[in-house]
């Protein structure tokens, strides 16, 4: 999480897609880590709430950032 907080801070992501990829970053640490306490509801919520729109919206942040189009 401290590296989309730096992104953040320096400009080049969003505050908001920052907390939303340190979100999803911490619910991928929950499946690899604690997989025998995860919640498939949770889980499926989770993604579908945010999931991918979010990674598409930090790729976009990403190539505005480096001038990529």
């Amino acid at each position: 999480s401290e590296a989309f907080e730096r992104l953040s801070h320096h400009g080049i992501l969003s505050p908001e897609i920052a907390l939303e990829m340190i979100s999803l970053t911490r619910l991928r640490n929950l499946i690899v880590h604690r997989y025998w306490l995860i919640n498939d509801v949770r889980i499926y919520r989770d993604a579908k709430s945010s999931g991918i729109a979010i990674i598409e919206r930090f790729i976009k942040e990403v190539k505005n950032y480096i001038g990529y189009s």
